[in-house]
């Protein structure tokens, strides 16, 4: 029987892509690399004699190398980084979880992965990314100290400061007749003489590519140079804590997928996932003891959607999902939660809001706009996609006049310009690091042609994806699988 994550992942004979997936959480990441390792050794492309190649030293890399590795393979890691995990150690604000959004599945809570005992070579917990990356580097000179080479582990060579992209590129690979192997030419050292290797397999695991976060390359640039901070790279200063005091008054929010809601839920909050979940069940049951957030026919509602939703995705031809598809997703969701919270009554749901809403957006000392290009948000996780829906109710709903002009969304609004605000004193818009903070002016403009201008904004995030393949040839996306929560036994 054909292996299945070989079959999903095979962009060319013995070359495997793990950047383009639309599931792109680390666990998932974690667990398709150790799914194509474990694969390629069932099958033979890799053993002793045939050895791996990894294109990035993140976290699919570096899992996929050190699997093959305990099973004997030598592997050779190309990472662009000075060392394994650099993405990881700068994200010191991120809190990423491994389970998280399975919700609403019971296991969204346990926080772990793999949750069975077996050996897996860089398990994930609940923590930042500099958290992750601090534990897994542990594990990789644990890793060298006592397995690597030894016994029946195979060697992993660490080739740094080398860019593997173009590794990948078929052009750089020649398939000799009868051989069981591919001779990729590349220069193995900075600078170094191109001269070919045999693999035995390819896995590219360089990531999703540079994330846009600016005009993404429009001419003339309408957004003067602008750069937003990275959802990894920056620290956007937005304190993961609702009682610490947020240094901004004005944020606009552009994009309409999972980055940008959880900023959403972030900015409004200081709360995201399962911890604005928790926040939003303990003042209901503060203020409407018995009333759940997630009632068994609310989530039977939203299950439903997601499941179809989910498999027109997984079959569609093209290469972006359809619009009246993603809408009619998220409508179903709307269907269902919207006139469950306004069931805690007008005075629950007030105090609800007082309770979890950051105390300057009660004030009115801070504004939050959030634009996206559709008619609704776009493919994102359930959990965020509800989380969302919440907050907009308990905003659109509320008493306070205040609450309500503070939060406004923009559904089929673009930003057509940016320029640094009057008050700015002419500041250049050269890096994110140099705009977090400073004031710019922003124009939205809807599918109309309306423009809507917003003065002195301090905080301007841009999610609007990345470019999610680095393998020539693949295009936005892989297939998408529904793949299993945990290592299948």
């Amino acid at each position: 029987m054909p292996n299945q994550a070989l079959g999903l992942h095979r962009v060319a004979p013995r070359v495997y892509d793990l950047t383009g997936t639309r599931t792109g959480s680390i666990r998932d990441q974690l667990l398709r690399a150790g799914l194509v390792a474990n694969g390629l050794i069932d099958t033979n492309e890799i053993s002793s004699a045939d050895h791996l190649l990894v294109i990035g030293a993140g976290a699919a890399g570096m899992c996929a190398a050190m699997n093959a590795a305990y099973w004997g393979v030598n592997v050779t890691v190309v990472e662009l980084d000075q060392v394994p995990f650099a993405t990881f150690f700068r994200a010191r604000w991120r809190r990423v979880d491994p389970c998280e959004y399975d919700w609403p599945h019971p296991h969204c809570q346990q926080g772990l992965f793999p949750q069975s005992n077996g050996w897996f070579p860089l398990p994930q917990t609940t923590g930042t990314g500099a958290d992750l990356a601090h534990s897994w580097t542990h594990l990789w000179q644990q890793w060298q100290a006592l397995y690597d080479g030894k016994g029946k582990r195979g060697h992993i060579e660490l080739l740094t400061s080398l860019d593997g992209r173009p590794m990948v590129n078929p052009a750089n690979h020649r398939y000799p007749a009868g051989a069981n192997h591919v001779e990729v030419s590349a220069p193995w050292q900075t600078g170094g003489t191109p001269s070919a290797r045999p693999f035995g397999a390819i896995i590219n695991a360089a990531g999703f590519g540079v994330e846009c976060t600016d005009s993404d390359g429009q001419c003339p640039d309408p957004w003067n140079g602008f750069q937003g901070p990275a959802f990894w790279k920056d620290d956007d200063q937005i304190p993961n804590d609702p009682k610490e005091h947020i240094p901004h008054t004005n944020v606009v929010i552009s994009g309409g997928g999972d980055g940008a809601m959880q900023d959403f839920q972030r900015v409004v909050t200081g709360h995201f996932g399962l911890t604005l979940l928790k926040a939003l069940q303990d003042a209901i049951d503060h203020h409407r003891p018995g009333f759940q957030l997630d009632a068994d026919g609310v989530i039977r509602s939203l299950l439903s959607a997601e499941e179809s939703a989910r498999r027109m995705h997984a079959w569609q031809r093209q290469a972006h999902p359809a619009k009246q598809m993603t809408a009619a997703w998220h409508t179903a969701f709307e269907q269902a939660i919207v006139p469950h919270i306004k069931r805690l009554g007008q005075a629950a749901l007030d105090a609800v809001a007082h309770d979890v809403l950051r105390g300057r957006l009660k004030n009115g000392q801070l504004k939050v706009t959030w634009a996206h290009r559709l008619s609704t948000p776009e493919y994102a996780y359930a959990l965020n996609r509800f989380l969302c829906l919440v907050l907009n109710t308990l905003c659109s709903e509320a008493s306070s006049n205040m609450i309500k002009h503070s939060v406004q969304l923009l559904p089929r609004h673009e930003i057509t310009a940016i320029s640094p605000s009057a008050k700015a004193n002419h500041h250049p818009c050269v890096s994110a690091k140099g705009c977090i903070g400073v004031l710019h002016d922003v124009t939205l403009t809807s599918h109309t042609g309306s423009p809507h201008p917003i003065k002195d904004v301090d905080l301007i995030i841009v999610r609007h994806g990345a470019d999610r393949s680095t393998t020539p040839g693949r295009g936005p996306y892989a297939p998408e699988q529904m793949t299993p929560y945990d290592i299948p036994v």
